[in-house]
C-alpha cells in the first residue's frame, strides 16, 4: 500500500516514522485511526516475519477504534489478509501480522505465542 497516495500530508510524517515505537498526539478529527491502520498495515506488508501491535487501554477499545478501519483496507485495497475476528489479528499474503490488544499498564500487555520482531 503506498501510503503517500493513502494518507494527507499531514499524516505522513507519521506513518512515514521509522521508529520502533510512535505515539500521536493530536485533537480530535485529525485522521489518527486512518493513519494507524495505514501504517500497521504497511509495517506488516514491508516487513516478513513481523508482528505490528496496536495497543490501547482495552482490547474492546482496539477492536472499536481500529479494527473496521483495518479490515476496509484489506478489503479496498485487496491486500489478501487472513482475518481472524477471535484474535484481533490479521496475517498477510508475505507473512507480516497486525495484531491488537489492550493493557492498562505494562503488565497486562498480552503478546501473541509467537516471537514478537521489530
Amino acid at each position: 500500500m503506498d501510503l503517500g497516495k493513502e494518507l494527507f500530508p499531514q499524516q505522513l510524517p507519521f506513518a512515514a516514522d521509522g521508529a520502533r515505537y510512535l505515539t500521536a498526539v493530536t485533537p480530535r478529527r485529525a485522521g489518527k485511526t486512518y493513519a494507524i491502520a495505514a501504517k500497521l498495515l504497511s509495517v506488516a506488508q514491508q516487513k516478513p516475519g513481523s508482528t505490528a501491535l496496536y495497543i490501547t487501554l482495552s482490547r474492546l477499545n482496539a477492536k472499536r477504534i481500529l479494527w473496521e478501519t483495518l479490515k476496509t483496507l484489506n478489503a479496498t485495497h485487496e491486500l489478501g489478509a487472513e482475518v481472524s475476528e477471535a484474535d484481533l489479528r490479521m496475517r498477510l499474503p508475505g507473512g507480516g501480522s497486525i495484531c491488537l490488544s489492550g493493557a492498562a499498564d505494562r503488565g497486562e500487555v498480552e503478546l501473541p505465542a509467537e516471537r514478537i520482531t521489530s
